[in-house]
């Protein structure tokens, strides 16, 4: 269930759509998506769903096993520009 979770984000965040999630238990994980174009105010500011934590640790581990020196700000950056998405 784990890796089905990171592959929805991961397919969310690509495909530059909000992920709400409605139920997730250990048998069942549902959720919606938010994917059309409008005009309206509150839909223009949607840009990509904000990642997880694990979907960061995820991605993390991958860019830290190559270049393992990288500083904090220049992961954020990394995974920011590489796949289009805010990080706090």
């Amino acid at each position: 269930m784990k890796e089905f979770r990171l592959a929805v984000r991961q397919f969310a965040i690509n495909k530059e759509f909000e992920l709400h999630i409605e139920k997730s238990d250990l048998e069942r994980y549902k959720v919606t998506g938010h994917n059309e174009d409008h005009e309206c105010t509150s839909t223009m500011r949607i840009k990509t769903t904000t990642p997880s934590q694990a979907w960061v640790a995820d991605k993390a581990i991958g860019i830290l096993k190559t270049s393992p020196n990288m500083g904090i700000k220049e992961l954020q950056k990394k995974l920011q520009d590489d796949h289009k998405i805010p990080l706090h």
